[in-house]
């Protein structure tokens, strides 16, 4: 078979393709909106079911819960994953967490979902803004207050002010995507 010689020369390989499989196997995320589990009825003859139950509310505060982990994140262009993201790529993930899917682009995600008038903001709206006319160029999530969450291109993940200045006047409009 294989001589200790080879043993050796093989240990590395496979130790990194079984860490490999090993975060794969950690990181790979179904979402949790829906639970399956087993139920077992009191009556013997009948055998085990399985039941669809939702085990998460889908809500404004839990999206904005969710948002809240990744404070302090880099920024990175084109990044849609914890170790940096942009505007859209954070908000995408953080639905995703919730179990929500859109778009991926800040433009197709001004399309999707419901329009909000400004005064019914709730938490978990995308708030969108003008940064680069024409269009939706920038986008966050609503976390009450008249604040949100963003990948901003220079602080990372962050809270914001809609009153400050910038945002007040680059404020295109917001939507709705969940139910609050």
């Amino acid at each position: 078979m294989f001589s200790p010689s080879h043993s050796r020369l093989l240990l590395p390989f496979v130790m990194v393709i079984s860490s490999i499989s090993l975060i794969l196997l950690i990181s790979s995320e179904v979402p949790y909106a829906y639970k399956q589990v087993k139920v077992e009825t009191a009556n013997k003859q009948s055998k085990p079911q399985d039941i669809t139950r939702k085990s998460y509310e889908n809500t404004g505060s839990e999206v904005v819960m969710i948002a809240k982990r990744y404070i302090g994140t880099p920024y990175q262009w084109g990044g849609g994953r914890p170790n940096g993201f942009d505007c859209s790529g954070f908000v995408q993930y953080v639905m995703r967490q919730a179990g929500i899917s859109i778009p991926r682009i800040t433009y197709e995600q001004y399309k999707f979902g419901d329009p909000v008038d400004r005064k019914q903001l709730q938490k978990g709206d995308l708030v969108f803004f003008q940064t680069d006319p024409p269009g939706a160029s920038h986008v966050g999530i609503y976390a009450g207050n008249q604040t949100f969450i963003q990948a901003d291109a220079t602080k990372g993940v962050k809270i914001s002010s809609l009153e400050h200045s910038y945002w007040k006047h680059s404020y295109l409009g917001a939507r709705r995507v969940i139910l609050p």
